[in-house]
């Protein structure tokens, strides 16, 4: 694979990092935030942003899984 390829999903995973950051923070805010006020609506986003880090985590796992090196049964590594 070519460097480039290497920097970019160094890169990616960077920026799913800190998107997942983000997410958590939020989530964690809206939870202790809909609890405290009762609020069924603001608790239901809250879950919806874990269903959005669930999917963030998704894609770091697969940018992990992808960079694997080749191994005797897959020559071009998990990449493929």
């Amino acid at each position: 694979r070519a460097a480039g390829g290497h920097r970019g999903q160094r890169r990616a995973r960077r920026k799913l990092y800190v998107a997942a950051s983000i997410c958590l923070v939020f989530m964690v805010g809206e939870a202790v935030g809909g609890y405290l006020a009762h609020s069924l609506a603001i608790l239901t986003d809250a879950a919806h942003l874990l269903t959005d880090f669930a999917s963030v985590m998704i894609s770091l796992f697969a940018l992990w899984v992808s960079s694997r090196p080749a191994t005797k049964t897959m020559n071009f590594g998990w990449h493929r």
